[in-house]
């Protein structure tokens, strides 16, 4: 017999009425504390669920534990308040696992359960639409996942996240306008986010280059990024093609001959690049390492380059590191040893710069400058220098 119906049964008798409401008291008591013991036992699974420090997915006993806890409590819940609490419990669980489309689901319940949710609610819920959101844009697709960001944002209008994919939305649909709006807004907000200012770079670039360029070359870098370089080379010649002004498709044809391994083709491709952009920021560098490529191969170019941009990044240990082992590897090379003298010499590492010209001239003899820097490095090293 449920409680309704013992409250039915009771309400018809005739006599002891003071007895039955102390009855009924009591039996209602001892439900809210069944209730109670319920959630209880949700809440403190979920706790020792956080504590357990294991992966939190739903397959994970501790947690399955927890999500099984979370729905006994509110299947058993019988009161409004008993069942907001076990939903807003079941909410969090699921939430914590990851497991997305259940826990909008579920706070939806909640708000149709109270008749709205609190700020804190709305803002849980805005990040489980955010990452279903994230979902169906790594899917593809774009529609659907612009419905969630617009009810994740509904629920919390300040998200960073969810303005930041909204933004992504907009570029990927080719919304160039909002996006450039949305993106400046966020930049001015947040100046030292690079996600945000990497997307805002994309538009401008949009805008300034058109669509089929700035798509062809973001295709060339994430082709050069898997290692595919030889794609990439033809990617970056297509947003070339596409934009016969923009400086960074054409240097990023040199890059990826080199990294191909493609000697002949980066030769030619870095002096359509210095006929072109000559004072491109990365001509210098590019036609270092096309001289180097042909003089001891695009393999111990690019290793060249390799260490010097470790260097440029202040890890000095780690580019005199290796700069040795190359110089180790090509024995007829002055450069790496040249460059580790130069490293030595602006640290004022006098005498480790002179025997590191030194080992250069072996190598390169009668080269002026490295004489130069050689005798200078002796110099500066004293008379003690063994």
């Amino acid at each position: 017999m449920t409680l309704a119906d013992r409250t039915i049964t009771r309400q018809r008798r005739p006599r002891g009425g003071p007895l039955a409401v102390i009855i009924m008291v009591c039996m209602l008591t001892q439900t809210v504390a069944a209730q109670s013991a319920e959630l209880t036992a949700a809440t403190e699974a979920f706790e020792r669920a956080q504590q357990s420090q294991v992966d939190a997915t739903p397959d994970v006993p501790v947690w399955s534990v927890a999500i099984e806890a979370a729905e006994l409590a509110v299947a058993e819940a019988t009161t409004p308040q008993a069942q907001a609490a076990a939903l807003r419990q079941l909410a969090r669980t699921l939430q914590a696992v990851s497991w997305w489309v259940r826990a909008n689901v579920t706070w939806t319940q909640l708000e149709d359960q109270q008749g709205g949710l609190t700020a804190d609610e709305r803002a849980a819920r805005a990040e489980v639409r955010t990452q279903l959101a994230y979902a169906r844009f790594e899917e593809d697709d774009l529609p659907a996942a612009r419905t969630f960001i617009e009810q994740a944002l509904a629920d919390a209008p300040t998200l960073l996240t969810a303005r930041r994919l909204q933004a992504r939305l907009d570029l990927e649909q080719d919304r160039r306008t909002d996006a450039l709006r949305r993106l400046q807004a966020l930049a001015r907000e947040f100046p030292d986010d690079r996600e945000i200012a990497h997307a805002l770079g994309v538009v401008q670039e949009r805008e300034r280059w058109g669509l089929e360029a700035s798509e062809a070359y973001r295709h060339a870098l994430a082709l050069g990024a898997d290692g595919d370089w030889t794609a990439a080379e033809q990617a970056f010649m297509t947003a070339a093609t596409a934009a016969a002004d923009w400086g960074a498709p054409a240097a990023g044809v040199v890059e990826a001959a080199l990294q191909a391994g493609d000697t002949d083709a980066a030769v030619t491709h870095v002096a359509n690049l210095e006929q072109r952009f000559p004072n491109h920021p990365a001509l210098r560098r590019l036609k270092q390492t096309v001289r180097h490529a042909t003089e001891v191969g695009t393999q111990a170019a690019l290793a060249y380059q390799a260490a010097l941009e470790e260097y440029d990044a202040g890890n000095v240990g780690g580019a005199i590191e290796r700069l040795t082992l190359l110089a180790g590897e090509q024995p007829s090379w002055a450069a790496p040893w040249a460059q580790v003298g130069q490293i030595h010499f602006n640290r004022s590492a006098w005498q480790d710069a002179a025997d590191a010209f030194e080992r250069a001239l072996q190598r390169a003899p009668g080269d002026a400058t490295l004489t130069f820097f050689a005798e200078q490095s002796r110099m500066l090293a004293g008379p003690n220098r063994p």
